[in-house]
């Protein structure tokens, strides 16, 4: 494979659709995921206050292209793979198998274990953050999704800046459906 048709294809896995199981206001597609996990690893990796801790190349580029094999397989919404181990590692091995062919070795291998947490505490929130963009725009459909998400950062270790963003998050969403729906189950 040449390095125009890798990147043709790696481009191409940005544009897969995200959130196609609702009607969203504002499409969202893998790439503007990826960037806003990407920059959500960026504050997550300053946890170390100043001077600033930047994050390392490897965990910017496991967020750009994390999601880069959806093209293959759709973007199987996060409950259809937490909920089924069979399905979860039948998609993982098809996206592993992906990513090898175009990457030449899997993404995110040489993480380290801080980084890995910081990588899934980035995904979870801005999946949360997404989910508050559409209710922003006045789509109320999203509260299932905000709330697994929420309620599966509960079950990670605990990260100074990703409990806070968090919190945020959820305070801003209450304000603007005038509830309080800490998700806790």
């Amino acid at each position: 494979m040449t390095h125009a048709e890798s990147y043709y294809i790696m481009r191409r896995g940005g544009m897969v659709n995200r959130f196609h199981q609702f009607p969203m206001n504002t499409r969202q597609v893998v790439s503007s995921h990826s960037w806003g996990v990407a920059m959500l690893c960026y504050v997550l990796s300053d946890s170390k206050g100043l001077p600033v801790h930047y994050p390392s190349s490897e965990l910017l580029l496991c967020a750009l292209t994390h999601d880069i094999a959806e093209q293959v397989t759709g973007d199987i919404p996060a409950p259809v793979k937490w909920g089924s181990v069979a399905i979860s590692k039948v998609i993982g091995k098809m996206e592993d198998d992906f990513n090898r062919d175009l990457f030449w070795r899997p993404i995110g291998l040489e993480l380290s274990e801080e980084e890995q947490l910081i990588f899934k505490w980035a995904d979870g929130l801005e999946g949360m953050f997404t989910c508050y963009d559409e209710l922003f725009t006045g789509n109320k459909m999203l509260l299932g999704p905000f709330h697994e998400w929420a309620l599966r950062l509960t079950t990670l270790p605990p990260h100074t800046i990703g409990l806070e963003l968090r919190e945020w998050v959820i305070d801003a969403w209450n304000k603007l459906t005038n509830e309080n729906s800490t998700p806790t189950e």
